[in-house]
């Protein structure tokens, strides 16, 4: 499988951690349901995943900062949630990453200035709670 896409399927409860042993999942669509809870570090574990959209459910918690080893990684979407916390230092690991997508949450803290590494970002669209950081 490389592609799971649940978008709009009233999917409630949290994220199961075993998503994380999807080894050869390269998509994963799970916006507009109603999931909750923290994500499962385990989603660090999908090295060959390059788009990830998240939004519109009611997850909590922290960043897991084991996301920041998604090194595939092009789209990133978690918007609409009730993330908490600072934007983890590791997301700076997002080499290939395009589009950081997380506004509608209730992130804090300053924006690591390791994101400014990510040559080849395109767009990034913050919590208004943050600000970027000095290096």
């Amino acid at each position: 499988m490389t592609f799971l896409n649940l978008h709009s399927n009233l999917l409630s409860g949290e994220i199961p951690a075993g998503l994380g042993q999807l080894a050869n999942l390269t998509s994963l669509v799970l916006h507009t349901n109603w999931l909750t809870g923290p994500l499962p570090p385990e989603l660090g574990r999908l090295s060959k995943l390059t788009f990830l959209e998240l939004g519109g459910n009611r997850f909590t918690g922290m960043l897991p900062p084991e996301m920041g080893n998604l090194a595939s990684l092009t789209y990133l979407v978690i918007h609409n949630s009730e993330m908490t916390g600072p934007i983890p230092p590791e997301f700076g690991g997002l080499a290939e990453l395009r589009q950081l997508h997380m506004p509608s949450n209730e992130l804090t803290g300053r924006i690591p200035p390791e994101l400014g590494d990510l040559a080849r970002r395109r767009r990034l669209d913050t919590p208004t709670h943050t600000e970027w950081g000095s290096r």
